[in-house]
């Protein structure tokens, strides 16, 4: 076997069915990891099987899941795996990756899980950085908001959304909030600031890897309590930007930093 192969990157990812977003953002964070490790095995794997089959109806795309592509590469006698997740919080998706995982665990030399883009020991300041300096995005001006949509979680990591909000206030935006659509109050909260502040302006931007289904509809949709509808009925001037976070070379290359803090060397 060539030794260059004897350690692989799975980068594992919910997925999506849309070509063109599936190019700017997912293969976008492959390519990255790939620059970042050119000598180790690459792999891909989605956690939606609903997606996977999508895929493979619409471009004969065969793309593996978590088990798929650990089995192949163990048969191909990796061993050592580094599995760097896109998903943004240990949530559902994340507890779905581990447990799949667990029972490779003995068939590899070594076989690690890198972080998602924010946890507990996740660095706010490189985020937030990653997004200000980003040309995606237009700094807000005195009248104007910039309010991101984050997915939210049930397993208790919602507050690392709060705890993110509250950091783009210390590393001075005051005028960037990140609010999840869990939360049922996330948008009466921003009319009470944004009227306080004699705000007229708000610009909507998915806090998800790929702007799909929920940034399209929950965010930006046109029925009555997508949160464009809602904003604008309180009389908002209301612009919605559909970057997907996986689109910011910035935050791809923080993908690349978590799989360097599981002591991957290239």
């Amino acid at each position: 076997m060539n030794h260059s192969f004897h350690r692989a990157i799975l980068v594992v990812s919910f997925g999506t069915s849309v070509h063109e977003t599936r190019t700017k953002t997912l293969e976008a964070i492959e390519h990255c990891i790939q620059t970042a490790y050119p000598n180790l095995l690459h792999e891909r794997a989605w956690t939606s099987a609903v997606l996977r089959e999508k895929v493979l109806k619409s471009d004969d795309i065969k793309i593996l899941s978590v088990q798929e592509a650990l089995t192949k590469l163990s048969l191909t006698g990796v061993g050592e795996v580094y599995i760097q997740p896109t998903f943004v919080t240990r949530g559902g998706e994340y507890q779905k990756l581990v447990q799949a995982t667990s029972a490779f665990q003995h068939q590899f030399q070594r076989l690690c899980i890198g972080s998602p883009l924010i946890d507990q020991d996740a660095n706010f300041a490189s985020i937030i950085q990653a997004i200000a300096q980003s040309s995606s995005y237009q700094p807000p001006a005195s009248d104007e908001l910039l309010l991101f949509m984050g997915h939210g979680t049930t397993d208790g990591d919602d507050h690392l959304y709060d705890q993110l909000d509250q950091a783009f206030k210390a590393e001075g935006y005051p005028h960037i909030f990140l609010k999840t659509m869990r939360s049922a109050s996330s948008v009466d909260e921003i009319i009470s600031f944004a009227r306080e502040r004699q705000i007229t302006k708000i610009t909507l931007a998915p806090f998800m890897i790929v702007a799909g289904r929920h940034a399209v509809k929950d965010m930006a949709g046109d029925h009555a309590d997508s949160w464009k509808s809602r904003l604008t009925q309180a009389g908002f001037q209301v612009h919605c930007n559909m970057t997907g976070l996986g689109e910011l070379p910035e935050i791809q290359r923080l993908f690349v930093h978590k799989l360097d803090q599981t002591g991957l060397k290239p």
